[in-house]
């Protein structure tokens, strides 16, 4: 009798064993998988963060257009004309944020097409909160017949419509420098009557409102100062 209990004894002591032994490799297993998984988890996390946190490279290529830029205007700041356009840039996202934009907000800088779409887009174009612009660059150079465009690329950032997350996007704006006919497709920078030297605000009349003089958008002597304007922004 004994002899049965002490068999009985040691097996039990025997699948204790087993068990707390396959137990353990269990909960090594699991310790080992939740660790992995977690380590996972904080990889996609700071990957994440990393995304939101980095501005978005840009393609710069100043070295190879600025002296075509120089040469064709050597009065051309580049540094001057990137604080206008990250100027610009700020204004643009902040009305859109408003919902609003005015005019007299943008005329100074854009064209008028420009400044019209400009007021358009407003209302619904949606929330840019925190807008900042990290760096800018200029991508590209582009002359034509009748004009000139210097091509900025920026690294922005913000929050878009009230999302916690942080947005990092690359646009780009165009500078332009041309002339522009009467038909209201364009606008003339800056003009005088060649014949009394008054200022002249629209072609539209045809002759000058001072010396009744008749107008000629193709005669050269009107228009004596072409000047910068921005005519796009678009995302990249």
């Amino acid at each position: 009798m004994k002899t049965v209990l002490i068999t009985v004894g040691v097996i039990i002591a025997v699948l204790l064993a087993i068990v707390v032994t396959i137990a353990l490799v269990i909960m090594a297993v699991v310790h080992k998988h939740m660790g992995s998984l977690s380590a996972v988890v904080k990889s996609v996390k700071e990957a994440s963060d990393e995304v939101e946190n980095t501005p978005k490279s840009l393609m710069g290529v100043e070295g190879v257009v600025l002296p075509k830029i120089k040469a064709d205007f050597p009065e051309f700041d580049p540094r001057l004309m990137k604080s206008y356009v990250k100027s610009f840039a700020l204004d643009y996202f902040a009305a859109m944020t408003a919902g609003k934009a005015t005019a007299s907000s943008f005329q100074k800088n854009c064209s008028r097409q420009f400044c019209e779409m400009i007021i358009a887009q407003a209302p619904t174009a949606g929330k840019f909160a925190d807008a900042k612009v990290h760096k800018v660059v200029i991508s590209d150079y582009r002359t034509s017949e009748y004009d000139a465009t210097v091509v900025f690329q920026l690294a922005v950032e913000y929050r878009y419509n009230g999302r916690s997350n942080r947005s990092q996007e690359k646009y780009e704006v165009d500078y332009s420098y041309f002339l522009e006919d009467y038909s209201g497709h364009q606008e003339i920078s800056s003009m005088k009557c060649p014949n009394c030297g008054a200022p002249i605000e629209s072609l539209d009349r045809g002759n000058c409102p001072y010396c009744d003089y008749k107008l000629d958008v193709h005669e050269e002597a009107i228009v004596l100062d072409r000047t910068w304007k921005i005519t796009d922004i678009k995302k990249c």
